[in-house]
């Protein structure tokens, strides 16, 4: 690898990370505001927020929003898991 593929390769994953760690809060955000009620998977990839986002985009930042703390599971809705927010305070 050439330092400009080096350099334009850090830049894209710079900027994939500022995306991801942007959407992750969001997504984090809207859980909160749910309450109780929550939100499965596909009830997330449906909202208008995240309709030009690819399942595997949502899932993936629910997936590292729960695995940081900031997200439980709280029973079964549908066929799928109901996230609901922990108590655990954002950076």
């Amino acid at each position: 690898m050439s330092m400009g593929d080096y350099a334009t390769s850090a830049a894209a994953a710079e900027a994939v990370a500022s995306v991801s760690g942007t959407l992750r809060l969001r997504l984090i955000r809207l859980i909160e505001a749910a309450g109780a009620h929550g939100y499965t998977d596909l009830e997330l990839e449906a909202l208008p927020e995240f309709a030009h986002y690819g399942p595997s985009t949502v899932r993936k930042r629910r997936s590292e929003a729960k695995q940081a703390g900031f997200l439980t599971k709280a029973g079964i809705r549908g066929g799928a898991t109901v996230w609901i927010r922990t108590d655990r305070p954002l950076p």
